[in-house]
Formats: structure tokens, C-alpha cells, sequence
């Protein structure tokens, strides 16, 4: 969801795709935050 003008060649090096924690990892960070 990047504007056409920040994926022109010489904007940005590299690409990462982050995709939606799994329901497994939801859990691991709901325990990180409820830490105190």
C-alpha cells in the first residue's frame, strides 16, 4: 500500500512483506504486554 512515488528505482532498497500474526503469535504478544 505504497504510493507509486516511493516505489520508483532508487526509493526504497528493499521490500518487506509483514503479514497478520497468527493466532498462535497473538497469543505470545497479549502475554508480552500483560506482563508487569
Amino acid at each position: 500500500l505504497l504510493g507509486a512515488a516511493l516505489l520508483r528505482p532508487r526509493r526504497l532498497d528493499r521490500l518487506l512483506f509483514c503479514d497478520f500474526p497468527s493466532k498462535h503469535e497473538r497469543l505470545d504478544i497479549l502475554k508480552v504486554l500483560s506482563r508487569k
